[in-house]
């Protein structure tokens, strides 16, 4: 899960995204390979420009009202349903000091590894991974602090107790860990087609 602040970019509008993604299986049709992958089921975005990555790359978007709360020791991204009242999501991350356990850094180099993939004209596109090159996405701001702060902490998830919002359908698992990252680097999506 992310809430991300494009707070700054050349070729467009800032915006702000909401993104959740869902790992599941992919057999590649060409080779039978079936491979872990992410998928996202709906990628709120707060304007309309941002909405072209469903033309451009197959992007679940659609537009809603998101916020963003940065505090000393803690940030808030909430995700707003329709009407622009009511919460669809709400995601918290408590920074904390102390460095990854053996645990947390396991998981995320498996979660990092796995490319995801969006539905473009019936077509699969298979995209990036999350951790860029060869470094690890704990090791980012250690390597490269001057284009990369990351802080990690604890995070948790509120979305309403209702059947009709697709988090209480999914079954949200615990948090392994979180993470706050900010980017200042120029990057591109680039996909294969399947």
């Amino acid at each position: 899960m992310a809430v991300i602040d494009y707070y700054k970019m050349e070729s467009a509008s800032p915006y702000q995204e909401t993104m959740i993604q869902v790992m599941a299986k992919y057999r590649k049709p060409k080779s039978g390979e079936e491979i872990l992958v992410w998928y996202c089921p709906e990628m709120p975005v707060t304007t309309e420009e941002a909405l072209w990555g469903r033309f451009l790359g197959g992007f679940p978007k659609i537009q809603r009202k998101i916020t963003f709360e940065g505090y000393q020791n803690r940030y808030v991204g909430t995700s707003y349903a329709r009407d622009g009242n009511t919460v669809a999501l709400k995601l918290n991350l408590e920074l904390r000091r102390a460095g990854l356990t053996s645990d947390e850094k396991r998981a995320l180099d498996v979660i990092s590894s796995v490319s995801y993939v969006t539905i473009k004209d019936g077509k699969v596109l298979i995209w990036g991974k999350t951790s860029p090159g060869q470094c690890m996405l704990y090791d980012l701001g250690r390597v490269a602090p001057h284009v990369w702060k990351i802080e990690f902490g604890k995070g948790s998830v509120e979305y309403p107790n209702d059947p009709k919002n697709y988090l209480y359908r999914l079954g949200i698992g615990r948090f392994i860990t979180g993470y706050w990252l900010k980017q200042k680097s120029r990057f591109t999506l680039k996909s294969t087609q399947e």
